[in-house]
């Protein structure tokens, strides 16, 4: 019965955490951006941000529809917003670097979950959809 809805609903688990990394990627640049110099690595920093969000918007999309490769793209996604730790938070120090490196892990940690939730049960509706299981 469980594997027969997934002919017909959509995939909410990933999708809902994929929009849980972009609330939280957008709580981490507003919060990064007020501890900023404006320097010419700020511009640098507001395009990563968008082009991350425009990125994070279509994975969600993609992943609601059980697209296997964009799940990939989904854990692709969190591993690099895992690995911004290195270079986005240098400047900051004490509790605030401690805060921005908790919402960043978090942010990717729950993008690559979605990702590999996705591409489980992506796999599955593949296969039922095919009559293999």
């Amino acid at each position: 019965m469980i594997d027969e809805r997934l002919r017909f609903e959509k995939n909410r688990t990933p999708y809902l955490l994929i929009l849980l990394f972009i609330g939280l990627n957008t709580l981490y640049s507003i919060l990064i951006l007020n501890a900023m110099a404006a320097v010419a690595s700020l511009g640098v920093f507001v395009i990563l941000t968008i082009v991350l969000l425009l990125l994070g918007f279509l994975v969600a999309v993609k992943v609601h529809m059980y697209s296997i490769s964009w799940s990939y793209g989904a854990i692709v996604l969190g591993i690099f917003q895992i690995s911004r730790i290195l270079f986005t938070t240098n400047n900051l120090e004490g509790m605030t670097a401690v805060l921005m490196n908790g919402v960043l892990l978090s942010s990717g940690v729950l993008c690559a979950a979605a990702g590999l939730i996705s591409r489980r049960i992506s796999i599955k509706r593949k296969k039922l959809l095919a009559g293999r299981v």
